[in-house]
């Protein structure tokens, strides 16, 4: 689509760069809202977690949990941005099960989109 709308603007056929403008901006929209259903499942798991985190370091503070891989954690640190560790404690799984549900919740959105998108053709 972007090719043949830079067809179009080469030359100067301001009814179809009108088209294709249309097109690109449906298709902006409907990008923005599919992210924007994402955010809105992640913003209260960032509070659950938040809660849940809080209540593990209170009553597992000496929680320690050893991975089989080593994972990059940034830090705020010049000389090595990165730390690859294997080791962590409440706080630390709390993230990593963070991080794979908001993963697992963007793959079921797309998977649903899958879904309904032939369902709409119809």
């Amino acid at each position: 689509m972007n090719k043949d709308y830079l067809e179009a603007v080469k030359s100067g056929n301001s009814t179809k760069i009108a088209e294709y403008e249309g097109q690109m901006n449906s298709m902006l929209s409907g990008m923005l809202k599919a992210q924007l259903k994402i955010l809105l499942f992640t913003i209260p798991l960032i509070f659950v977690y938040g809660i849940i985190s809080q209540q593990l370091m209170l009553n597992f503070g000496e929680f320690i949990i050893t991975l089989p891989v080593h994972l990059p954690i940034p830090q705020f640190n010049l000389e090595q941005l990165i730390n690859w560790r294997d080791t962590f404690g409440p706080v630390g799984w709390f993230w990593i099960t963070f991080l794979i549900s908001s993963v697992a919740a963007q793959i079921v959105q797309g998977l649903i989109e899958k879904v309904n998108k032939p369902k709409e053709k119809n």
